[in-house]
């Protein structure tokens, strides 16, 4: 059962991962050239796991680096309609950072997994205010309900939107400084110390 508030293609946060990683916010730029192709760019902010036990971290923490470098990643999102250009991972104002831009192979990236509704005359976004707050977006607004819906016109050819998540845990404001560290730590190339155990491992590009 997918836990509140995990990363997955339900819903408007599309960073597919296994385990319980989280977000806080992600911030989603589409840019069409003449042809009418798409680039997207998309930015997680503040990466976190709500897991309860150490394992858990340490195993949702490996599932990051996974996405970060391994070439089954590539693959996966290759077969979500992606050809991945760029992925980073940063830790900036002692929060993870996530980087992704790719080229969307068609529509389907957009219809399907984004949910972005195309017609003639415009382009359509429609937001669960439930689960998703709305912080900043260049498009046209409307609140229905428990939704927020964007629009651009046809000819828009940069669409942008950053959205909060909602039902993000405690937990993973907790597990900030730990997941920090890790990632810090392998980044940097420098041995981590198992606070558990004292035991040592040293993580390298």
């Amino acid at each position: 059962m997918k836990k509140s508030g995990c990363i997955s293609l339900g819903c408007i946060l599309v960073m597919v991962l296994t385990g319980c990683l989280t977000v806080e916010t992600m911030s989603v730029t589409i840019l069409f050239d003449e042809q009418r192709k798409a680039t997207l760019v998309l930015e997680y902010e503040d990466i976190s796991s709500d897991e309860k036990t150490a394992t858990g971290l340490k195993e949702d923490f490996g599932s990051l680096i996974q996405a970060l470098e391994s070439p089954e990643y590539i693959k996966e999102r290759s077969d979500e309609g992606l050809d991945l250009l760029e992925r980073k991972l940063e830790v900036r104002d002692s929060r993870i950072v996530g980087h992704e831009k790719a080229e969307a192979k068609g529509t389907a990236f957009l219809t399907e997994t984004l949910k972005l509704s195309l017609s003639e005359t415009e382009m359509r976004l429609v937001l669960d205010s439930a689960d998703e707050e709305l912080i900043e977006t260049n498009a046209r607004t409307l609140k229905e309900n428990q939704t927020t819906v964007l629009t651009w016109p046809v000819s828009e050819k940069r669409l942008y939107y950053k959205v909060r998540l909602k039902t993000r845990s405690d937990q993973a404001a907790q597990n900030r400084p730990e997941m920090v560290r890790l990632v810090q730590a392998h980044l940097t190339g420098s041995k981590v110390q198992d606070k558990d155990h004292g035991q040592t491992d040293t993580n390298s590009h």
